[in-house]
């Protein structure tokens, strides 16, 4: 997948820029609190704004790479970056995922450990190509009432793997509650609805992240020592396959302003897979009005994944680039050794399905006699073996339509 529009400044592309001693060259991975001010025709979101409140102080901050992708996770986060071009001549890499990931995998301990080992493996993963890079984190939470307030264990988290790692944090959500009360702090005002923050917390952000950045650049660089794991099984050595290890398949390619992605289209298609003592993380696809069900199969069990995003089944976006988390694949024991598992992906199932499940974000699909499911990338552990692709079993295109 290649990004469009991947470098910019309050002065444009970074072509058109004279040369600085003051220069801050940005990696940045996050979700749609990012992707709002990643579009610098439209000059919305926290970014663009940090982007003038660093000029104004006399530094260009240069967003040499943008990887944010509205929905999405920190699963998300480490596929992008292990795809990442400027990560190894960047000073900076932003992080924003807090949000998503509370929701997602905040509740649940096995999910909470699943997580922390991608967050841990996105920070290894950053230090050990460029072990000179800063990594700042930063924290946005949804509108949360006072009642419903208590310890989040993901802030928790990412201030103690950025504690052991010597990164730092940019806790917008903690500086917002300390500064309007919790009484007010899920004020309409701060919020332009129940996951993205208003321009109020925006300016509050673009102060905060450029006085972090400005700290981070004027230290003098040095390499940062690895330092023990907090967790052994950390995914910063997780593979994040694109569209080339599946040679048999048909291409489509789809473009907007933002994206340009070339996917293998499975419709009426079905790719086998085997993973030897791995696990299979994420799927990334194109989302389109045609996409149905993932009817995903490991070994005997057949999973239906919801994939359908709300803007394009309202017909506000043609495409979303997107990913889905697989952990409804593992067993209650994370600390289990990884099995060998033979695996089958397709738009039509071919058995009795075993589990529906709609990840986070996402929403059921409707009827559709001819469902399509366009892949551009799988994350995993483990080696990846026998990847092929077949005609599906026409026959059995009728159970693609259900709907969960």
């Amino acid at each position: 997948m290649r990004w469009l529009k991947r470098a910019f400044s309050e002065d444009g592309p970074i072509e058109r820029m004279s040369k600085s001693r003051k220069r801050i060259r940005a990696v940045v991975i996050g979700g749609s609190n990012t992707v709002m001010g990643l579009n610098p025709e439209k000059h919305l979101g926290y970014l663009w704004e940090t982007v003038k409140a660093c000029r104004k102080r006399g530094w260009k901050l240069l967003v040499t790479e943008d990887m944010s992708v509205g929905g999405t996770t920190i699963f998300n986060g480490l596929f992008q970056l292990k795809n990442s071009r400027e990560l190894s001549k960047a000073d900076v890499l932003i992080i924003e995922y807090a949000l998503n990931d509370s929701s997602t995998y905040e509740k649940d301990r096995k999910l909470f450990q699943h997580w922390s080992r991608a967050y841990e493996g996105v920070i290894r993963y950053a230090r050990e190509q460029n072990p000179k890079l800063q990594i700042i984190s930063v924290i946005f939470e949804s509108r949360t009432a006072r009642a419903d307030r208590r310890l989040n264990l993901i802030h928790a988290a990412i201030h103690r793997i950025s504690e052991v790692y010597a990164t730092r944090v940019a806790d917008i959500a903690r500086k917002h509650l300390e500064t309007v009360g919790a009484d007010q702090a899920d004020n309409d005002l701060y919020y332009f609805d129940n996951h993205h923050v208003s321009n109020v917390v925006i300016a509050v952000a673009a102060r905060d992240l450029c006085r972090e950045l400005i700290k981070v650049k004027a230290k003098r660089r040095k390499k940062h020592k690895l330092p023990e794991p907090i967790d052994p099984h950390h995914f910063a050595h997780a593979t994040a396959a694109g569209i080339d290890v599946i040679t048999d398949a048909p291409r489509i390619d789809r473009r907007n302003s933002r994206f340009d992605v070339q996917a293998v289209e499975l419709a009426n298609k079905r790719m086998h897979f085997t993973l030897v003592d791995g696990k299979l993380l994420g799927l990334f696809y194109v989302c389109e009005a045609s996409t149905g069900p993932a009817f995903l199969r490991c070994n005997d069990a057949l999973y239906q994944v919801n994939l359908m995003k709300p803007g394009v089944s309202s017909g506000k976006f043609e495409f979303l680039v997107s990913s889905s988390g697989c952990e409804f694949l593992y067993a209650p024991d994370v600390n289990r050794p990884d099995d060998t598992g033979a695996y089958a992906l397709s738009p039509i199932a071919d058995g009795e399905v075993t589990k529906a499940v709609t990840p986070r974000s996402m929403m059921p699909h409707l009827v559709n006699p001819a469902p399509t499911l366009a892949l551009y990338g799988l994350l995993y552990t483990g080696q990846l073996m026998e990847v092929r692709v077949e005609d599906a079993n026409p026959q059995a295109a009728g159970l693609a339509a259900t709907v969960a």
